[in-house]
């Protein structure tokens, strides 16, 4: 006749740990995965009719008519000293957690993204000791869909050329 097994009271709490271990780990990466997607809520809405998509660039606004009409030049490859793309630059700026403004149109196809500087729309402003041009980049999805405009400050003070920034501009839609 067979004793029956009897297990040691450290299995139990042995294996009561690992359970709960596995569930704070799976919690874990539930919580990151869901932070990282209400951040990108913020700054997105879905598409709506090109006709009517408008930004504001701090106070310089783009409606579609204008910038539909303008000549543009495709930005491909690194865009700054830093050999940063586009599409790198793009990406922080959805994730910028200090911006909470609706920036960016976005669709379930979002895979990649053009990015076009619009000609004859940049600004010059003369400030102390040099001057500031602001461009616009247009950016749009796989199926020529707008998706934002992006604003690169280029700053010239004396001698000396300070590294671009790059904001977007806000949905005025």
């Amino acid at each position: 006749m067979s004793r029956p097994h009897i297990c040691h009271p450290t299995h139990f709490i042995e294996f009561g740990r690992f359970i709960i271990m596995r569930l704070t780990r799976i919690a874990v990466i539930l919580q990151s995965a869901s932070f990282f997607v209400s951040i990108l809520a913020v700054h997105t809405m879905p598409h709506i009719m090109e006709h009517i998509k408008e930004f504001d660039c701090s106070g310089r606004r783009f409606q579609q008519r204008e910038y539909a009409q303008l000549t543009r030049t495709e930005l491909t490859g690194p865009v700054n000293q830093y050999g940063w793309t586009m599409d790198k630059i793009y990406n922080d700026l959805l994730s910028d957690r200090s911006n909470y403004n609706l920036s960016a149109f976005q669709d379930d196809s979002d895979s990649y993204h053009k990015f076009y500087e619009l000609e004859t729309t940049s600004q010059r402003h003369e400030i102390s000791r040099g001057y500031v041009i602001y461009a616009y980049i247009l950016v749009t999805n796989q199926h020529g869909f707008v998706n934002a405009m992006i604003r690169r400050r280029e700053s010239h003070v004396g001698r000396q050329d300070l590294p671009d920034t790059y904001s977007i501009c806000q949905i005025a839609t």
